[in-house]
């Protein structure tokens, strides 16, 4: 497994040019469900989550990056720094990747999300280097480390 996180130039290039496809999955176009974030749907198929009606981005990052809401596509993935991880979880384990809670089908369920984080877990030699910042490891260590 090779997981490489993306890079902030990477990322703003991804805000400026969107997609079109599911970075995960390859689905195309992007069918999914409504979550309870406003304008993100999830892909019906992995479950990764995009924005689709307008950028929630911070003034913040937008004047830190050079750019204003309207140079921000109309869809783009909102998770993009953690895609790729969430591409080799989708391709290993074949299970949709627990982001966003969805209004019309329910929570997803804690197995989803158990299932999500002890594969993080048993990667995180991996994936705790590029993604230090991103997951609670000390939680992870108390409620995965025991059964290691």
């Amino acid at each position: 497994m090779n997981i490489t996180a993306p890079t902030t130039q990477e990322y703003v290039a991804h805000l400026k040019t969107g997609v079109q496809a599911c970075l995960v999955c390859d689905a195309n176009p992007i069918v999914g469900s409504w979550t309870d974030y406003n304008g993100q749907i999830r892909c019906g198929k992995c479950g990764m989550t995009y924005q689709i009606l307008g950028s929630h981005l911070t003034d913040a990052f937008l004047a830190e990056q050079g750019l204003t809401k309207d140079d921000i596509a109309k869809r783009y993935c909102d998770a993009f720094m953690e895609w790729p991880l969430c591409q080799a979880f989708w391709e290993q384990t074949g299970k949709q990747i627990p982001f966003g809670t969805y209004l019309s089908s329910g929570p997803i369920s804690p197995a989803a999300y158990d299932a999500f984080y002890w594969w993080v877990w048993e990667h995180r030699s991996e994936i705790k280097p590029q993604y230090e910042e991103i997951f609670k490891w000390d939680i992870m260590e108390e409620r995965f480390g025991k059964n290691n």
